[in-house]
Order: structure tokens, then C-alpha cells, then sequence
């Protein structure tokens, strides 16, 4: 126990240890906020990669089911990532305020399956 914490009651010790746990949790979440719009744009950037990937393989006549089946996997894992990280962006921060944050934001939601 630090020197400056003797004759401190046991109670008012835990009051100040989850005051500082509180704060320590606030800043992170602050930082987590204040790169958000950067983690959505590049989500809405893998998003959109993998869909133009699909729409390529659906052009190929020479695509295979094995290579689209593989893709819509992977596609499927990506949604699910990006609809969590998207949810809990919000839950955190709230709606985006910048309108190519925004924007990110909605094309992820409404385009996760």
C-alpha cells in the first residue's frame, strides 16, 4: 500500500481505485472515438474491394464455383467483422458526424448480410 493511502479507510481506497479505473476506461474510449471515422472508411474500403472482387468473378466465364464459393466465405466473414466493429462504434461513439464517416457507416450497415 502506497505511504500516502495510510490512514485512509479501506472504503474510501476502493472509491478512489474505481474512480481511476473509470478514468483510465473514459480515455480509452475517448481514443477509440477519435479514430473511428479512419476504422470505418477502411472497412467501407474492404467492403467495397470484395464486392467489385465478385462482381469481377461474375463476369469471368472462366470463374469457377470453388472460386466463388471461396469468395462468398470470405465475403461473409468480412460482414460479420464489419457489422460488430460498426455496432460497437456506435455503442461507443455515436453516429458519425462527418459526412464521409457517415457515409461509411450506412454503406457498412445496410449492405452487411
Amino acid at each position: 500500500m502506497p505511504s500516502s493511502w495510510k490512514g485512509r479507510s479501506v472504503k474510501k481506497q476502493m472509491i478512489f481505485s474505481s474512480l481511476m479505473v473509470c478514468a483510465l476506461q473514459a480515455n480509452a474510449s475517448a481514443s477509440d472515438c477519435a479514430d473511428a471515422g479512419m476504422r470505418l472508411n477502411d472497412m467501407a474500403g474492404k467492403d467495397q474491394q470484395i464486392r467489385q472482387e465478385w462482381y469481377a468473378l461474375e463476369q469471368n466465364s472462366k470463374g469457377t464455383s470453388v472460386e466463388k464459393e471461396a469468395l462468398q466465405k470470405r465475403w461473409k466473414v468480412i460482414d460479420g467483422e464489419n457489422l460488430k466493429q460498426v455496432k460497437n462504434i456506435i455503442a461507443a461513439c455515436g453516429w458519425p458526424g462527418t459526412a464521409k464517416d457517415s457515409h461509411s457507416a450506412w454503406l457498412l450497415v445496410q449492405l452487411c448480410r
